[in-house]
C-alpha cells in the first residue's frame, strides 16, 4: 500500500499518467520503468533541451523511491516484531494532544493534497476514503504513516531537488501538521525501541539522512550496511 506520494498540484502541473500511480495514489519509484516515464514527463515540461540544468534523472528518482520504500519496510517490521498497533494508538495519542477536530483536519488535508487515485479522480471524497480500510488496516492509520514519511522526505536534504513533488508547506499552513510532526519523537518515546542498537523509531528512520545528508547514494550505502 505504500509507495512515494506526489502532491495534487504536482500531478496537475506535469499531467502524469494514472498508470504511474498505485490505487493509493503513490508513484511507484522503485520501478525503473516508472521512473523513466516520470522523469521524461518532468523533463518535457521543464524544457530541458534549452535548460539542461533542470533535468531530472531517473536514477535519482529510483534511489529516492528505494529509500522511502526501505523506511516503510522498517515501520512494517517494527509493527510485526514490536508494536502491532503503533499507528492506531498514535491516532488516540494525537487526538488527546491536538484535539479530534485538529487531527481530523490534518488527515483530511493530507489525503486531499496527496490523494489516492479514487480521490484524485473525484470518485470519492477524502472523508469517504479515510472512513475505509484495506486488508484490515484503517485508512486513518495508513494516512498517518504516510504523513510520517512525507515529513521525513521534506527533512531529507538529498531529496530537496525534487521537493516540488512532495512539498509539505501547504499542509503546514492549513492544518495542525506543524504541531503534529514535531511531537512524533515524543510519541515514539512512549513506544518500544527498535533496531540493532534499540532506539526511538524516529531516530532510526532519520539515521540514513543524518549519516549522509547530501547524497542519495550515501544514504543507500548506509541502509545496506546498517
Amino acid at each position: 500500500m505504500f509507495e512515494f506520494h506526489v502532491s495534487r498540484p504536482a500531478r496537475d502541473r506535469y499531467g502524469f499518467e494514472d498508470a504511474l500511480f498505485s490505487l493509493t495514489g503513490n508513484v511507484i519509484f522503485a520501478d525503473l520503468g516508472a521512473c523513466r516515464a516520470f522523469a521524461h514527463r518532468m523533463n518535457l515540461m521543464r524544457d530541458v533541451e534549452r535548460h539542461p540544468e533542470r533535468a531530472v534523472h531517473p536514477g535519482a528518482l529510483n534511489a529516492m523511491g528505494l529509500i522511502d520504500e526501505v523506511l516503510h519496510a522498517v515501520i512494517a517490521q517494527y509493527r510485526r516484531e514490536r508494536d502491532p498497533r503503533t499507528m492506531e494508538e498514535a491516532l488516540s495519542w494525537f487526538t488527546s494532544r491536538l484535539g479530534e477536530a485538529a487531527l481530523e483536519r490534518t488527515l483530511l488535508g493530507f489525503v486531499e493534497t496527496f490523494p489516492p487515485v479514487g480521490v484524485y479522480r473525484g470518485q470519492q471524497t477524502a472523508a469517504e476514503w479515510l472512513d475505509g480500510s484495506t486488508r484490515g488496516a484503517s485508512h486513518r492509520a495508513v494516512a498517518l504513516e504516510e504523513l510520517v514519511l512525507l515529513w521525513l522526505s521534506n527533512l531529507n536534504p538529498a531529496f530537496r531537488p525534487f521537493q516540488e513533488l512532495f512539498d509539505d508547506q501547504p499542509l503546514a499552513r492549513t492544518t495542525a501538521y506543524a504541531e503534529l510532526t514535531p511531537a512524533l519523537h515524543a510519541y515514539f518515546a512512549t513506544r518500544p525501541r527498535f533496531g540493532k542498537n534499540p532506539q526511538n523509531l524516529i531516530d532510526l528512520l532519520r539515521a540514513p539522512a543524518l549519516a549522509s545528508p547530501d547524497s542519495l547514494e550515501g544514504q543507500l550505502a548506509f541502509i545496506r550496511d546498517h
